[in-house]
């Protein structure tokens, strides 16, 4: 397991132990991993049905449990309080003609307007163009969400569709612009942990 690290945030990919257990009992898993659990941070809050995403996860890890970084929910921990405040996540490793991947994130309502997004996404870009293969990196947005849409402009994407077969705003940024921005990150390296 690995931890990224920022001035105000930790980003914690769940590994697929780790998964399984925070789908069938986040509580436990949330004090495992050491962390506040609070009724705000177990659960979904942040407006999703995550019961699909648990699922899409699930069936890339039994395949490739080693890049388990690409295909899970990653916790955004507030240092401070050391309290699950968000979510992000990636869809699978690069892949396709352009070697892609989206990126989709949620943050809990009373932590929304602090800049911890804007953070805690640079953080994951930097981690996912450490790696050569992926070239763009898309997200996705509803058209009015005018916060999630700041944050992504602060990262540095741009609009490629205004409106795709979904309704929402397609939104891209290429490898070789993240690599000059955010290099402070911190990447710690720890012993598994455990969760049976």
């Amino acid at each position: 397991m690995f931890i990224i690290s920022t001035s105000r945030l930790q980003l914690i990919p769940l590994n697929p132990t780790q998964l399984s257990l925070f789908r069938s009992d986040p509580e436990l898993a949330l004090e495992l991993l050491g962390l506040e659990s609070e009724l705000l941070c177990t659960k979904d809050t942040m407006g999703n049905n995550l019961a699909g995403a648990f699922d899409y996860w699930e069936k890339l890890l039994k395949k490739d449990p080693i890049n388990y970084p690409w295909h899970t929910t990653w916790h955004i921990v507030l240092k401070a309080e050391n309290k699950r405040i968000g979510r992000l996540g990636f869809s699978g490793i690069p892949r396709g003609q352009y070697f892609t991947t989206n990126v989709g994130y949620a943050m809990d309502e009373q932590y929304q307007n602090k800049g911890y997004m804007t953070e805690a996404l640079q953080a994951a870009m930097h981690w996912a163009f450490q790696h050569e293969e992926l070239q763009y990196l898309l997200a996705e947005t509803y058209p009015n969400n005018h916060s999630s849409h700041r944050v992504l402009e602060k990262c540095g994407f741009g609009i490629i569709e205004e409106m795709n077969a979904a309704g929402n705003i397609l939104w891209r940024i290429q490898n070789e612009i993240i690599s000059t921005q955010h290099s402070q990150t911190i990447i710690t390296k720890l012993d598994e942990i455990q969760l049976a």
